[in-house]
Order: C-alpha cells, then structure tokens, then sequence
C-alpha cells in the first residue's frame, strides 16, 4: 500500500509542480510536489558524471532543506536508481544531515544498475538531505555514472 502511495504521488509530482523550499538550483532541478502532510522531490539526470577518486561521495543530486514542522518528527523515504557506465562503485546512499540513512547503503549486485532504498525519522527542526555514490577506485581513469533518478518522499503531519 506504501508503494502505491508513493507511486502516486510521485506521479503526480511529475504532472504538477509545488511549492516545497529547495537550495541553490542543480545543474538538474527538482521537481517537487507539496500536498498537506507530503512532499515528494525528485530528481532525474541524464549527463553522465565523474566519480570523484576514492574516498570521496560523488553526489549525485543537489542538497536541499527540509524544515520538518512536527512535534513527532517526519517519515523520510529515499530512493535512487544508478545506471553505472564503466563505474566501479562500491556503494549508494541516500544522506541525512551528512549521516546514511539506514538501513545500510546499497552495494552495487550488477555491473550496470545501482538501486537503493532507505529511510528514517527525522526529529522536528531543518535537516538536509542528499544522496551519493562512492568509487572503488582510487585514481584516473574517474569512471561516469548516470543516468539516474531520485526520489525523496517526506510525511510530516505538522504541514
């Protein structure tokens, strides 16, 4: 029923935008979707992108802001899908305030496609959030990711 739910609404985000508060534009702007209680922000990228070396996250979406009004905190889900060109990437993560969220973040099961889904309570207050990807490798060649979709779905029962 969850899953039918946030197929819908994503659905809808794609036919109506909204009016949810997100940072500086990306290269690849969000669509956000805003009914009492929801907010859906999705993001879609079709440019392939360097992985950064390893460590570092390469991110693939633009970080944002949500003010989660509740008194109870808000139900946050996140979903990515990662087409991998030439990457070897160890792994995909959606962030909260720069921690993952559980549960642990995906590792690549195919050499072509990353999927991800993870989620978490945040308490009342502004958090951001982003998702990434990290490299296995450690120098040059960096290899390219995308395209790629992400999905935030945020229930806060304060709006």
């Amino acid at each position: 029923m969850k899953m039918l739910l946030a197929a819908l609404i994503a659905l809808g985000a794609l036919l109506s935008p909204g009016t949810a508060s997100i940072g500086t534009a990306a290269p690849q702007s969000p669509v956000v979707y805003q009914v009492p209680g929801i907010t859906v922000v999705i993001t879609s990228g079709s440019k392939p992108l360097r992985l950064l070396a390893s460590p570092a996250t390469t991110y693939l979406d633009q970080q944002f802001t949500y003010d989660c009004l509740s008194a109870a905190g808000c139900a946050v889900s996140a979903t990515a899908k990662v087409q991998k060109l030439e990457a070897k990437a160890e792994s995909l993560c959606a962030y909260v305030d720069g921690t993952p969220m559980p549960p642990a973040c995906s590792d690549p099961s195919s050499n072509f496609e990353v999927d991800n889904s993870q989620g978490q309570l945040i308490g009342q207050g502004t958090h951001t959030l982003q998702t990434g990807i990290n490299s296995l490798e450690n120098g040059a060649p960096r290899y390219k990711v995308c395209p790629c979709t992400i999905t935030y779905t945020i229930y806060d029962n304060g709006k």
